[in-house]
């Protein structure tokens, strides 16, 4: 008589999933080739004529400016204009940036012949204001037309960046506002015209 047969339970083996890696960080940290990918967005920023720049190696400039602070072509323009070529901070993001780092401003004056604020940092308050005396003294409602269209708003840009290369640097670190290199082409007030392609 044979032995029995022993059967072996069947058993269904399930495979594990997919364990998927998360990368953390910016994109700009998982660029294989850094300087291919600032040569090719470089090439895009000046194609596009969004940023006003008409030759390739100063948008492969910005492009580097890009991945330095690993922000997107669309998050510098919201903080910069470029005025030939040249990066220039705009006031709003000036002041933004002097909040972020816990100053207080409080506008005592705002009009078309004074603009004078409290500026609070480090809990000092230093008043500090900018007028249309001190912008004739300079010339600069002769530099072209937006002083004369927006001269409450060019005298707050003024403003901004006087009191804050006074108050606190660090918001600013060198950086001019659009009207401070050009003095001429855009308002601070008119941010529906950013970037004007005069190429």
């Amino acid at each position: 008589m044979s032995e029995p047969l022993e059967i072996q339970p069947i058993v269904q083996t399930v495979e594990e999933p997919l364990q998927i890696q998360q990368q953390g960080g910016s994109v700009y940290d998982r660029m294989a080739d850094p300087l291919s990918a600032i040569e090719r967005l470089g090439e895009i920023i000046a194609r596009s004529g969004m940023c006003n720049v008409g030759k390739i190696e100063t948008g492969q400039l910005l492009a580097m400016h890009c991945l330095s602070q690993k922000t997107s072509p669309l998050e510098l323009i919201k903080r910069y204009h470029i005025i030939n070529g040249k990066l220039a901070m705009r006031s709003d993001a000036m002041l933004a940036e002097f909040q972020k780092l816990g100053g207080k401003v409080e506008w005592l004056k705002f009009d078309d012949k004074e603009c004078e604020a409290n500026w609070t940092y480090n809990g000092i308050t230093t008043k500090i204001g900018f007028t249309m005396a001190e912008a004739a003294k300079a010339g600069l409602p002769n530099k072209g037309t937006a002083w004369k269209q927006y001269p409450g708003a060019m005298l707050r840009s003024r403003c901004i960046s006087k009191a804050l290369r006074m108050v606190c640097a660090e918001a600013v670190v060198g950086m001019y506002t659009a009207d401070e290199l050009s003095d001429s082409s855009v308002s601070p007030e008119d941010e529906k015209q950013l970037f004007t392609n005069n190429n």
